[in-house]
């Protein structure tokens, strides 16, 4: 429902799609509903994405990709762990699970590197439903 936006529920679009990154590494599981990373800017972040996410053709059909830049300002701590939620405007807390707000639809743990004010990185997301 959330990738399809069925009439019901809020698709993950321009407006409703943000990227998170935290430093917390606790194992991601199904039932996530948030990151790991403790509260406050300094362990997490969630950012809106530069555009509606894209969904492939041909070749790449059933492939979408989201992509969110952090500028020098946000994010500054070790990226441990992402995932993707319908937030509709940066911030540090997940949006919480509703007909008209997805909450987080998938957490991935991974060490990504640390990122410094001194950099604003473009983080990409690919998703492949098969």
């Amino acid at each position: 429902d959330r990738l399809a936006g069925t009439s019901s529920n809020q698709a993950l679009d321009a407006s409703h799609c943000r990227i998170g990154v935290g430093n917390g590494s606790t194992a991601a599981a199904d039932t996530d509903t948030d990151l790991s990373a403790s509260a406050g800017s300094s362990n997490r972040q969630f950012k809106l994405v530069d555009s509606a996410p894209t969904v492939g053709s041909g070749a790449s059909s059933g492939v979408l990709t989201f992509v969110a830049t952090f500028s020098t300002s946000v994010a500054n701590f070790a990226w441990a762990e992402w995932g993707i939620d319908g937030g509709t405007g940066d911030g540090t807390t997940v949006t919480s699970e509703g007909n008209t707000t997805p909450g987080l639809v998938n957490r991935k743990v991974s060490s990504l590197g640390t990122k410094t004010s001194a950099q604003s990185w473009v983080f990409t997301v690919t998703i492949t439903l098969t």
